[in-house]
């Protein structure tokens, strides 16, 4: 019996060392590198739900889509891909 406890500890120990190594080196290789943070471009607004952020770029999510979300210093979304045009 005590052997048989001795053998299943050793088990389990080595069991959650090997767990610990291998499951560190393959988040660091395949999950690490894939997560994207994203920054909030939604401002709390007091007489409406919300807008955005004056002059933003980078990429946001929606539901399981990520995207980019540009907007204008006015805080209207704008193409991210067309250029800013001067208004005289």
């Amino acid at each position: 019996m005590l052997k048989t406890l001795k053998i299943f500890l050793i088990t389990i120990i080595f069991f959650h060392i090997l767990d610990g190594f291998v499951g560190n080196y393959l988040y660091k290789k395949f999950i690490r590198g894939k997560v994207i943070s994203f920054e909030n471009p939604i401002i709390n607004n007091v007489h409406y739900d919300h807008t955005l952020k004056k002059n933003f770029r980078g990429q946001t999510k929606w539901g399981n889509q990520v995207h980019n979300l540009c907007t204008n210093n006015y805080g209207f979304k704008i193409n991210c891909k067309k250029k800013n045009k001067k208004i005289e």
